[in-house]
């Protein structure tokens, strides 16, 4: 397929401004365009491999500056200086692009897969030469490419698209593409493909994922288009499961169409929570149907997300949403931690999927000596020891083991490390997902040699209000964070904030924010980023503006993070600089306490944060798993519930 119809759809999806409208066009392209699937999906995200791959992109702004040069035969001088005043290195290959000669930009066609194969080249360089050779493929690409196939070549190479949509949109995509036919969900092919969308339509990009539903607008031309459903039994899953993989929806409005809808959603969402990768989604979606999703499993080496716990504020609250008797156990202050078992190959995962195997040579060993089962998938929690007091060490302590490369072995002896097994995904060839929380559990126990170094997470089993408090109490006095409180029959849910269990902590929540932009510092402060610009995202992993923080970064190098620390983490992920002001790619995600949330109009979240000040860089999360606004909406709610 041609790179320009790809490109085409994306300029088309930057476009439009409705969630719904933006699942309708991917849905329609993947089904109009079948051939390159995989390559489109991971390409739509950005991306030339699953997000779980060890192998990323890894190309700077300056490395990116240099290819546009070297294409367009224009100076590094006057690239940056457009780019400052457009505000976007996309936008500014495609006004270069089109002072290209006609000969030039148009004697070879490019195509998804020499794009794709192209692009998939660069993670894998290494060594001396490596920005000469990736300056290389990049501008080999740009030389063949039209403005708008150059904007968003640019803008993938750099993980910044900016088209509006995230892995919810393209989710429910690749259900209407290629899943039962859901007729009225998508708009006839004449509609789209000429319906101008300015973006002064409404913007839904706040909806929930379960919002992309289908239209109303459209029915079946015949009666024999219309859905029967005999003797449809709403409480049979293998019969609900028969009947999406036979029969058309032709209406959203009765309650079997909707129950029919919601498994197919459902399944789809679920197939992804197993891969975390939505290209082989997609593939089995168009190949296999549902049948063929339902047959996709967890595998080793291959981690998928974590399941969140929302906060809440009290006992009575945490027994009301998870029910008597729950499992409460201590919440940890550490890094949560993937560890996948293959006999005696072990490696071991953050939160944000990096693979952090080498920094932790000791729970390797652990893993090897004390776990019995032969395969496993572990989701834990490492935390450092004070061996003369018993308590654990705050977070700040053992962050050192994420960021260092060298000298594990000088770590492991000064920041020692405990692993603590809070649930199991996964062993000896069963899939444990969807097991109650209590069989899980009976698992970890089974599983682990009676050991110090890694055992499983503390827990109690009550419906008792005063036991829990004290277990509460207990936790705290330890130095851990708090307790979470689980349901003793949830699932787990990879990703979900679902109400299987909670999280109990005796202060305010801090807020999990991504550092989006910066600006340069005066006087003493010259040379270093100062002012932070802060974004949490929306339910579709959209950012929003939310304010900035400046206070609780210290000036001076030491254990607690500096100015001129995080201007080096930050300084390669510039994307844009206007006078002062720095635009920055999302991706470092740092915690921050506050003391009001206010409503704003400054900020495009609608909020802005009273005092903020920095905590401490949140190495082990992703940017999906930011505050997101439903969580900022909850807190302002509950400040000004507890302020009347």
């Amino acid at each position: 397929m041609n790179y320009s119809k790809f490109a085409a759809l994306l300029n088309d999806l930057e476009n439009s401004s409705k969630r719904i409208e933006k699942t309708a066009r991917i849905s329609h392209f993947l089904r109009k365009e079948p051939a390159d699937i995989a390559e489109i999906i991971l390409l739509m995200l950005g991306r030339v491999y699953p997000v779980w791959h060890e192998q990323k992109m890894g190309v700077s702004t300056s490395t990116m500056i240099k290819a546009m040069s070297s294409s367009y035969g224009k100076s590094v001088n006057t690239i940056v200086a457009l780019a400052t005043k457009q505000g976007d290195l996309g936008l500014t290959a495609q006004s270069l692009a089109k002072t290209k000669t006609q000969s030039t930009l148009f004697d070879e066609k490019l195509s998804i897969k020499k794009v794709f194969d192209t692009l998939k080249k660069i993670p894998c360089l290494e060594g001396k030469g490596t920005v000469n050779s990736k300056t290389k493929l990049i501008a080999s690409l740009l030389a063949h490419a039209d403005p708008i196939e150059s904007k968003y070549l640019v803008r993938i190479v750099l993980e910044d698209l900016r088209i509006g949509v995230g892995i919810g949109v393209i989710r429910d995509a690749i259900a209407w593409a290629f899943l039962p036919k859901v007729i009225g969900i998508v708009e006839d092919s004449t509609d789209l493909e000429n319906k101008s969308d300015p973006k002064s339509g409404s913007d839904n990009s706040n909806k929930s994922d379960n919002d992309a539903k289908p239209s109303h607008d459209k029915r079946p031309d015949s009666d024999s288009e219309a859905t029967v459903f005999d003797d449809f039994d709403e409480n049979n899953p293998d019969h609900i499961q028969k009947v999406a993989e036979s029969k058309v929806i032709t209406s959203y409005e009765d309650s079997i169409s909707r129950k029919i809808y919601n498994h197919i959603i459902d399944t789809v969402r679920s197939a992804f929570d197993k891969t975390n990768d939505l290209s082989k989604v997609a593939v089995i979606a168009s190949s296999k149907g549902l049948n063929g999703l339902l047959d996709l499993n967890i595998e080793i080496f291959k981690p998928i997300n974590v399941m969140l716990y929302p906060k809440t504020g009290s006992l009575e609250d945490g027994f009301k949403t998870v029910g008597t008797p729950a499992a409460i156990e201590y919440k940890y202050d550490g890094f949560r931690m993937q560890i996948h078992k293959n006999n005696d190959e072990i490696q071991l995962y953050t939160r944000r999927l990096e693979n952090v195997t080498s920094q932790f040579p000791e729970i390797v060993g652990y893993v090897k000596k004390y776990i019995k089962a032969k395969t496993a998938i572990l989701d834990s929690e490492i935390v450092g020891i004070d061996h003369d007091t018993n308590k654990t060490l705050p977070f700040q302590k053992i962050s050192m083991r994420i960021r260092r490369k060298y000298n594990i072995r000088e770590l492991v002896e000064t920041v020692p490390v405990m692993c603590n097994v809070f649930d199991l995904l996964f062993i000896d060839g069963e899939e444990l997902i969807t097991k109650p929380f209590r069989y899980r559990r009976e698992k970890i126990i089974s599983m682990i040699s009676e050991n110090v170094y890694i055992r499983p997470a503390k827990q109690l089993i009550t419906e008792d209000m005063n036991e829990a408090n004290l277990f509460y109490q207990e936790s705290l006095n330890l130095g851990n964070e708090g307790i979470m409180m689980k349901s003793l029959n949830g699932p787990y849910k990879p990703g979900s904030r679902v109400g299987y269990g909670v999280k109990i902590k005796p202060v305010m929540d801090a807020l999990d924010l991504v550092i989006t932009g910066a600006e340069w510092g005066e006087g003493k402060r010259a040379g270093w980023l100062t002012s932070f610009h802060l974004s949490c995202i929306d339910d579709d992993g959209n950012l929003m503006s939310i304010g900035k923080v400046g206070t609780g970064i210290k000036e001076l190098e030491g254990d607690e993070v500096s100015f001129n620390h995080l201007t080096e983490l930050l300084r390669p992920l510039i994307i844009n600089e206007k006078g002062k002001i720095v635009q920055l790619k999302p991706q470092i995600v740092i915690e921050v306490l506050y003391e009001e949330i206010q409503k704003s109009e400054s900020y495009n979240s609608g909020y802005a944060l009273r005092f903020p000040r920095f905590v401490r860089i949140r190495e082990d999360k992703p940017v999906s798993e930011c505050s997101t606004i439903t969580i900022i909406d909850n807190l302002y709610t509950e400040q000004r519930q507890r302020n009347l």
